[in-house]
């Protein structure tokens, strides 16, 4: 919401902007937002403690981002759009981060299943609203929780180094060096067997083949070395709708 009251102008800390529909100038919704955020976290870090708000689709998190310790992804449902998830993971970076999904005290376990597999590519949790009444999603919980942790405590890397021979298999990068994963996941509806093209000397682990294992197959991986230098090559079974996680050794 707009502020159009010239005598609230004086008070801001932040420049003015003009309205879209007056060409006037005004106090941005998203200014006020940022500066009542960067002044609670100030506040609260001085006594250690933490801050964390809500968001969603249409909100102002990349004006309130700096000032978060943890992000809400929005109390709406964890199936987004795959450009959602981006768009939260590229804000926050590294930031642990979580949907207060209203709908999935009520979703089948199939449907929670779903929503944790596209959220576990950028590492967010699909969050936990009415759990204590759906007791049979708690399984599904329990199998992708620690992959979440896994991968956030990892860390996101915005340059992937890597990359998949099929389109519609996105992969994504957490860590470094010792400690690098990729997340992937299959936007189509059917199984898909792609190759892994990761660039071993960028990451810094060029001097000798790669060793790796799929986390969630329980599976070992064998790469390979390509005529380009530097690069190496692994194929990865990823389900439909499904997910891989590949842990270089």
């Amino acid at each position: 919401m707009d502020d159009h009251n010239r005598e609230h102008f004086q008070y801001a800390d932040v420049p003015l902007t003009f309205s879209r529909e007056t060409r006037k100038p005004v106090l941005f919704g998203g200014q006020v937002d940022y500066e009542f955020t960067k002044w609670l976290a100030l506040r609260l870090r001085k006594e250690g403690m933490f801050i964390m708000t809500n968001s969603g689709p249409g909100v102002n998190l990349p004006r309130i981002a700096p000032w978060l310790d943890m992000v809400g992804a929005g109390e709406t449902s964890a199936d987004q759009p795959d450009s959602y998830y981006a768009m939260v993971r590229s804000t926050i970076y590294r930031k642990p981060t979580s949907f207060g999904d209203s709908q999935i005290g009520r979703d089948s376990a199939e449907v929670v299943e779903r929503k944790f597999r596209k959220c576990l590519l950028f590492a967010i949790s699909p969050g936990a609203f009415g759990f204590q009444r759906n007791p049979g999603i708690r399984a599904v919980f329990k199998e992708f929780t620690p992959y979440v942790k896994l991968l956030g405590g990892a860390g996101w890397e915005p340059v992937t180094y890597a990359w998949s021979s099929d389109s519609r298999v996105y992969v994504e990068r957490f860590g470094q060096l010792s400690k690098l994963y990729f997340s992937l996941y299959n936007t189509a509806d059917a199984d898909a067997d792609v190759e892994l093209t990761v660039d071993a000397a960028a990451l810094g682990r060029g001097e000798k083949v790669l060793e790796g294992l799929e986390l969630l197959g329980k599976k070992e991986l064998d790469f390979r070395e390509t005529s380009r230098a530097g690069l190496q090559v692994v194929a990865v079974h990823v389900p439909a709708r499904g997910n891989a996680i590949v842990l270089l050794r």
